[in-house]
């Protein structure tokens, strides 16, 4: 796949997260540690730190389940189905190479 996140993902997201925050909501985001081949590990980076630009951006609340050791928001799957959300801080890395659209 040579562009698997599309065209329109970061206008979506951040429209997203702008309606949310004047609602009054939240959203919970939940990734999971994301461990890419290492030829994609910059680019997969990027795109992880520009997304947190644009949820900080939007100041649109943001929940995780948990953390994983590199602060990612930890992935439903691998968590307790009791597990209450709380506050991401999201980290504040910039992206190395550029801006990941």
């Amino acid at each position: 796949m040579a562009e698997p996140v599309g065209p329109d993902n970061s206008r979506h997201i951040a429209e997203a997260a702008a309606e949310i925050a004047v609602s009054c909501g939240f959203m919970v985001v939940g990734w999971g540690a994301v461990t890419p081949p290492w030829r994609l590990q910059d680019e997969v980076g990027d795109r992880l730190a520009f997304v947190a630009m644009i949820l900080r951006a939007s100041a649109c609340p943001v929940l995780a389940l948990g953390v994983t050791r590199d602060g990612s928001p930890r992935h439903p799957l691998y968590v307790s189905r009791d597990t209450r959300p709380v506050l991401w801080p999201a980290p504040r890395p910039e992206p190395k190479q550029g801006i990941a659209a």
